[in-house]
């Protein structure tokens, strides 16, 4: 596990500092392939967004963007108990493999009034600050870094509901606080895999493991590493893309 910020491991040679076994090193079970073991991380970043939500049967969750890490979300959150999971995105591909990896609905955020689609599957909330009628989705996970989602998450949440944060963003979002005091919210960030009680990484191994995690369903293209570039590329096209692989 690199730390953000460090040089990542495209080269032959990686140093990892404080090296520790099964803690910041883990080793591949031989059950593994690369490939799968190469999604072991976005599905310790799932795993811990899944803990932050705690969901239950008879709650409805709504996760914006349908990236790697919305995806694995969505699965951890299946996992988890969710009852019933919706998932928002601009990408047809992202929509059909939500569908596939278990999704209760989708939405295209490509489409005008995609927001009035969304609150009449989540069920409309009572009127809110403002005088505006939301959503009244039990549980949101924000997976877009889009400042404008984010705005919409708090609205599609319901009163006393919970909304995890698991996006970075580039730009500042701008959010009226007093949504979060009146509609009674918890906010709650997700950042990496967890420490102490919580460990991602292994979880994340054993539920691979034990097939329980879609892996090769992720997987769109695969590039050798004379092509990174390319691959790069690829993986800035949300609409043909999901998880680009290098293949040394």
């Amino acid at each position: 596990v690199i730390s953000a910020g460090l040089p990542g491991a495209f080269a032959e040679y990686v140093r990892i500092p404080r090296a520790r076994l099964g803690q910041t090193v883990f080793k591949l079970p031989d059950s593994i392939d690369n490939e799968s073991g190469a999604l072991v991380e976005p599905y310790a970043v799932g795993l811990r967004v899944a803990h932050h939500a705690n969901p239950s049967p008879h709650d409805t969750v709504v996760v914006f963007g349908l990236g790697m890490i919305g995806l694995t979300a969505l699965q951890t959150l299946t996992l988890a108990g969710a009852g019933r999971i919706i998932g928002v995105d601009r990408s047809a591909k992202r929509l059909e493999t939500a569908t596939l990896l278990g999704a209760t609905s989708v939405i295209d955020a490509s489409r005008d009034g995609w927001e009035s689609d969304l609150f009449a599957l989540t069920g409309d909330g009572a009127a809110g600050y403002g005088g505006s009628t939301n959503g009244n989705a039990d549980i949101v996970c924000e997976c877009t870094g889009a400042p404008s989602v984010f705005t919409t998450a708090i609205s599609t949440v319901r009163r006393g509901g919970s909304l995890v944060v698991v996006a970075l963003y580039e730009n500042t979002a701008e959010i009226d606080p007093n949504q979060i005091v009146i509609k009674d919210l918890r906010l709650q960030g997700s950042f990496g895999y967890g420490s102490g009680a919580f460990r991602g990484f292994p979880d994340a191994l054993s539920l691979i493991e034990e097939n329980k995690l879609a892996t090769k369903d992720l997987i769109t293209h695969r590039f050798n590493l004379e092509e990174i570039q390319q691959a790069f590329d690829i993986q800035l096209n949300r609409n043909s893309s999901i998880k680009v692989m290098i293949i040394p």
